[in-house]
């Protein structure tokens, strides 16, 4: 399941556009406007929510849309995510509402949640989590299981292709062996994002503490030139720090007051998440400061930022997606291979006994016979 849904992820976009198509106008401006009024009018949309918690510009992270989109949290979490989490779309330029989505109903959000916790919520990644600890220890042992003595080239050769495919021991070596590195990295990156409680300690203990930077600013306001500013002049002074990307989202860091944010700036060429540069705001005070970049982060950040890229693929682009969502597949092929395996390996595939000791007088007969003759 976790296989199939990872291989699913590669068409979000195509989810989206059939579930929610219908929203988005067509050739809608993608030209940046007010930050600020897309926060006035999404609010307007969703009286009683909370938020926004979330911000994303078009066509980045989990906005698989031409649109703006502000996520806002108070429903009830049910249905397929569990978050309790509304969308509001609108479009970038005016700020005018186009729409609203519930994350947790969505069709277009539905095989995400399926991969990350099985549409279960906190059980769905628990047993994710453990999956994948499980995952991590069957993998050596399979290696160990396959590694020749000898002839290791040979052995990493799916020729001849007939027998690679119609025999299933044979399909179950060649895929395990090409796969593994890759499969041991998806599995590795994916328990880090279900449970990444799991993973941090063994990252902190193996390459040292994070090291991230915070907002000191003084609570009333009192440094020199401090004062209270907006989200708009907030984007603005972070792009002066990184003029080279795009603002691409911005995360609540107290989702009480929103007044301390995490601007997100990405290049223009790549969604990779190793590859963002990340802004603190503070808009109380006016405080605008770098947090990390891909040139000056910790060892440890850089390490989780790079299983996010790795995970998804987007490290290499969209080659690098594709490939990923072949890999995908790897762990349904080992399943059938290996379930076939098992089963011969215990006679449960094999003829009955009788069957085959009375096709034997048959054949000896017509031997005999065809030598007589």
């Amino acid at each position: 399941v976790l296989g199939v849904s990872g291989t699913l992820l590669l068409f979000q976009s195509q989810y989206f556009a059939w579930a929610h198509g219908r929203l988005i106008p067509d050739h809608l401006s993608q030209h940046m406007g007010s930050i600020d009024r897309w926060v006035a009018q999404a609010r307007a949309a969703v009286p009683g929510m909370s938020g926004p918690v979330y911000i994303w510009g078009p066509r980045t992270d989990h906005n698989l849309s031409n649109a703006a989109m502000l996520m806002f949290q108070g429903n009830t979490p049910s249905g397929f995510g569990h978050m309790g989490a509304v969308s509001v779309l609108v479009a970038p330029a005016t700020g005018e509402v186009l729409g609203t989505v519930d994350f947790d109903h969505s069709p277009a959000y539905a095989p995400i949640f399926l991969h990350r916790d099985l549409w279960s919520g906190h059980v769905g990644r628990v047993v994710s989590g453990i999956v994948g600890i499980g995952a991590l220890l069957m993998l050596p042992v399979g290696l160990y299981l396959w590694w020749p003595r000898r002839r290791l080239l040979q052995k990493l050769s799916p020729r001849p292709w007939r027998r690679t495919f119609t025999r299933a021991n044979r399909l179950h070596d060649v895929t395990g062996a090409w796969v593994f590195l890759v499969l041991l990295m998806l599995v590795g990156s994916g328990l880090y994002l279900v449970q990444p409680g799991w993973v941090q300690p063994v990252l902190s203990s193996l390459f040292g503490p994070e090291r991230r930077a915070e907002l000191r600013a003084d609570p009333t306001c009192r440094d020199p030139g401090a004062g209270a500013i907006d989200l708009d002049t907030a984007v603005a002074r972070a792009s002066a720090l990184v003029p080279s990307e795009r603002f691409a989202a911005a995360a609540a860091l107290d989702r009480g007051s929103l007044l301390q944010w995490k601007l997100i700036f990405a290049p223009q060429d790549s969604q990779a998440t190793y590859r963002q540069t990340y802004v603190l705001a503070d808009l109380r005070c006016g405080v605008v400061k770098l947090d990390s970049s891909p040139a000056n982060r910790a060892l440890t950040q850089s390490i989780e930022l790079w299983l996010i890229s790795l995970h998804d693929g987007t490290a290499f682009g969209w080659p690098g997606q594709i490939l990923i969502a072949l890999i995908g597949l790897a762990p349904l092929v080992l399943l059938w291979t290996g379930t076939r395996m098992w089963l011969r390996r215990r006679g449960w595939l094999r003829k009955p006994k009788q069957v085959r000791e009375s096709a034997l007088p048959i054949e000896r007969h017509d031997t005999e016979q065809t030598t007589v003759t």
